[in-house]
Order: structure tokens, then sequence, then C-alpha cells
């Protein structure tokens, strides 16, 4: 059963999040990417809200920009990191230089693998350079995402068949798959067709766009048609 993974920018949304009964909360900072990463002061009020309820993952950026602290800064408690890919194709150890970043993580922390469905736009390795990396590594999921929001959602540049494919391939390798990248209303019944582990989500569950403050309203339309949706989809 898919579940619902919704981005938090502070405790406070988190709350928001849970009490609209999301499965995961993750923790990043919209105005600085697409896997902006938040201060480490948010992680642990978001972990202090949370208190076990569900799991927290955390967004360390881009690769380029990234270092070995964003890891060392993450707190006991959250269950799953990653690194964006942006800029790494032109980085020929590219693959040293991430693992660099995620092995200074703490205990039970395990990484997510990112792949950016507009990947020539983000110069970003191709997917499955990245799903042979992510297996390699023993990296528990892999997230397939969008790096520029502004040019359409996950199926604007990766169409479902062959999205579908990639995934199968993933979860047979048994990595967690998450699927994110803009999704729309209208898309989100193609996605859920998917049969991802995970949705993930921040736009729909803002009242403007995802830079703007996560809406309880929205929210909790959001997780009413994901279940509305997937309730359907099992009745068949």
């Amino acid at each position: 059963m898919t579940r619902l993974l919704v981005s938090v920018r502070s405790a406070a949304e988190a709350q928001i999040a849970l009490d609209c009964g999301v499965d995961l909360i993750d923790v990043k900072e919209p105005n600085r990417g697409a896997l902006g990463a938040a201060d480490p002061a948010v992680w642990r009020d978001v972990l202090g809200v949370v208190a076990g309820r569900v799991p927290v993952s955390c967004a360390l950026g881009e690769l380029e920009a990234s270092t070995s602290a964003n890891a060392a800064a993450i707190p006991i408690g959250v269950r799953y990191a990653k690194v964006g890919l942006a800029g790494a194709a032109d980085q020929p150890d590219w693959e040293s230089a991430w693992r660099d970043r995620v092995d200074h993580r703490p205990a039970g922390c395990d990484v997510v693998a990112v792949v950016y469905a507009d990947a020539t736009t983000a110069r970003a390795p191709a997917p499955g350079r990245i799903l042979a990396a992510a297996i390699e590594h023993s990296c528990a999921a892999i997230l397939v995402d969008t790096y520029d929001k502004s040019a359409g959602d996950v199926f604007t540049h990766w169409p479902a068949a062959e999205l579908a494919a990639f995934l199968s391939r993933a979860s047979a390798s048994g990595l967690l798959t998450v699927v994110g990248g803009g999704l729309t209303w209208n898309s989100l019944g193609t996605a859920l067709e998917l049969s991802a582990d995970y949705l993930a989500v921040r736009g729909l569950a803002c009242g403007a766009g995802r830079t703007s403050g996560l809406d309880a309203a929205s929210c909790r339309r959001l997780a009413a048609r994901v279940r509305e949706i997937r309730e359907f989809s099992e009745r068949r």
C-alpha cells in the first residue's frame, strides 16, 4: 500500500502533517532548492514534535554544495537522509564524494538515493547509474524527484510506463521506492498506480505553492484524496 510523505520546514508544519495522518515526515527548506537543507535546529524541533510516531527524513542539499558536516549534524532519531545529485554528472568521482557526504550520518539513519527525472536539466547522473550505485552501497530507498519545479511534474519528464519499470527494478533489488516531483491533483492517481512505497508531496499540502506554508485544509484534502484513490484502486 502506497503511503504518504509530506515535506515540512518547521515543527509547526510537522504538527499539521501529523494531525492529517501523514505516514512519513521529511524536513527540507524549499527556498533552498528541490532538496534544500533545513537548519539542524529545525531537524531537532521536528523530531521533538513527532516523538517517534512516524519516521522522519531530512534533505542535505545538493552534492556540490553540501559537506560531510551536514550529515554529521543530523540528530539521532532521523530515519533517512538524502543528498541531491544535481551537477554530479560533471564530476567523474561523484560516487566517492556522495559516499563521503553520507558516511558521517548517525547510527540508525539510512541513505536515500535521489534520481532526478529531469536529469539533463539538473546535470545529474542517469537514473540507471544511480540505481546501480544505490544497490552497491546498500541504500535503503530511492527517490524519484524533479529538480526544476517550474518545468512540470515527474510525468512531464518520465512516461509513467517507463517509470513503473524503473521502480519495479528498484523494488526487486530491495529498495523502498518514493515518487515525488511536483505531483498535481491531476497526476496523483497516475502516481498511485505506480505502487511505490511512498508518494512525496509538498506543494499540494501548501496554501499557495511549495515555498508557502503548509496549510491544514490543503494537507487534509491531500491525505483524503490519497486514501480515496487508494481505496478505489483496491476495490477494482
